[in-house]
């Protein structure tokens, strides 16, 4: 199965896959159940997806006064981030069905719910959406880089899935950006250290608190320990060392720049090396 890197070549258009369309049962559990990082990757991936609903709520409240926004959040973006999480719950179940999966989640969800407040968000709503963009460009090149690592046929379809919705999800979040930014006039530095700073919340804390509670379940008479954490953000970059999507995060990132489109294309091999380096830190 082939990936394509160019994320402007995704069409928006059309609706989204259902989580019955997931042919479970012929997961070939040979080729996964013994791939311990993605056990971690994929249940951790799981609990942050689901519990994306707190953020859809700050994000309702945040834009109250735009009705194409909360109507776009509530009846889009926040069913399909939950449908994420449960189609990647039931993948978990299905080839680890051992794991607690419940429990870890609920552990999780009541350290996780005090910390996704409206006080993370930008206070100017362009820089949160610049924000919520970058947060997409994340997940969908994580989802990419799982694609081309995994040989197991229905994790590939799941995975590409999830990845076309997230590219899908930049687009709209673009969209409500630009038109924003255009009343905001904001500037690439306040927008560069707003990328930044989001992309930094979300690799240490939600991915942290993720990964805790995974291990607390999976691991339940090895006290968990910020080694532990450590550990699985280096198994983590030696997969990304082969699999992770440079290039695509550069373009993607860059494209929230006010640049033209000659600078753009010559910042990208500089922005993906910059990322490469920012990831395997």
């Amino acid at each position: 199965m082939g990936f394509v890197e160019d994320f402007e070549r995704i069409s928006p258009v059309g609706l989204p896959w259902k989580l019955e369309d997931i042919p479970f049962a012929r997961i070939e559990l040979g080729r996964v159940k013994d791939d311990m990082q993605l056990f971690a990757m994929l249940t951790c991936a799981s609990f942050v997806e689901i519990a994306s609903d707190l953020y859809a709520r700050n994000l309702v409240a945040h834009f109250a006064d735009n009705d194409d926004v909360v109507a776009w959040i509530s009846g889009h973006w926040q069913p399909e981030e939950v449908q994420h999480g449960r189609a990647l719950k039931a993948y978990v179940k299905a080839v680890w069905p051992d794991f607690p999966w419940a429990e870890a989640f609920d552990a999780f969800l009541q350290d996780y719910a005090p910390t996704a407040t409206q006080a993370l968000l930008e206070p100017r709503r362009a820089l949160e959406m610049a924000a919520r963009c970058m947060v997409e460009t994340g997940t969908a090149t994580f989802y990419m880089a799982l694609g081309i690592h995994c040989e197991e046929p229905v994790l590939r379809q799941l995975v590409l899935n999830i990845r076309n919705d997230e590219i899908r999800h930049y687009k709209h979040f673009y969209r409500f950006f630009k038109d924003y930014n255009a009343l905001e006039g904001h500037g690439n530095v306040a927008i560069a250290r707003t990328l930044v700073k989001r992309m930094s919340i979300t690799r240490n804390e939600d991915a942290y608190l993720a990964y805790k509670h995974f291990h607390a379940a999976r691991y339940p008479r090895e006290p968990f320990t910020a080694g532990h954490f450590q550990q699985y953000l280096a198994r983590g970059r030696q997969l990304a060392r082969r699999t992770y999507p440079f290039s695509m995060a550069a373009k993607m990132t860059l494209h929230l720049l006010n640049l033209n489109t000659r600078v753009r294309a010559a910042l990208t091999p500089a922005a993906a090396f910059f990322a490469r380096g920012a990831l395997m830190r």
